[in-house]
């Protein structure tokens, strides 16, 4: 933009598809609990605490991967590999990072990876029972 023109990219990237309501997870209550109480603790000095999805999406232990799968797709459904690979560092990686984090509660770590034919999505979840690893590949439309 440094003529003081805008420049569309194409493919457009969708906004980010509304996740499943499910509702929190009973399974998470104690971190909640100890979120809140943190919070109502730095409430005085002036401190905010953000904390990671517990209320959007699929809880840690039900992600339901074909439809997380077919989210993400959908994201990328007028890409190339590519186009893929072109904007990946741009804004693809960052979009899918998002619909992630809207539609997964308690990730831990998420790993996205360019690979020959799609991306590979790789994902550790957290409740208050356990871990969860999460592993499945997404495919461009075109």
């Amino acid at each position: 933009m440094a003529d003081g023109n805008l420049v569309l990219k194409l493919p457009q990237l969708p906004e980010v598809p509304t996740p499943p309501s499910l509702g929190r997870d009973p399974r998470q209550q104690r971190f909640v609990d100890i979120v809140g109480a943190l919070d109502d603790a730095t409430k005085e000095a002036g401190v905010s605490l953000a904390s990671t999805n517990v209320v959007g999406g699929f809880h840690a232990a039900r992600v339901d991967l074909a439809d997380l799968k077919a989210a993400l797709e959908t994201c990328i459904a007028d890409f190339t590999m590519d186009q893929l690979r072109t904007r990946w560092e741009d804004d693809v990686c960052a979009l899918m990072q998002r619909v992630i984090g809207s539609w997964v509660q308690r990730r831990k770590e998420v790993r996205l990876r360019l690979r020959e034919n799609g991306i590979r999505v790789e994902m550790q979840t957290q409740d208050d029972m356990g871990y969860y690893n999460y592993g499945f590949d997404v495919f461009p439309g075109r």
